[in-house]
């Protein structure tokens, strides 16, 4: 991943956490049925956030498996 892209994605992530961050604390201000739209969307974009993160963290282990030697490298 380029050094661009890897400041999109982070970028991504921090403006999806703090809508949903911001979402959170409406959330007793609205009705009934807005309430279960709204949880809705905001559970869709937790299950985003966390595979956003997992992914991230699994790029990162693949770059250090990738930079660090193994016995049969050297």
């Amino acid at each position: 991943m380029s050094v661009c892209e890897e400041g999109i994605t982070l970028r991504l992530r921090e403006v999806s956490t703090q809508a949903f961050d911001e979402a959170i604390a409406e959330l007793d201000t609205l009705g009934e049925e807005s309430y279960k739209d709204n949880t809705l969307i905001m559970q869709l974009l937790r299950d985003n956030l966390t595979l956003w993160t997992s992914n991230k963290q699994d790029d990162g282990a693949d770059e250090i498996k990738e930079a660090t030697p193994t016995q049969y490298d050297q």
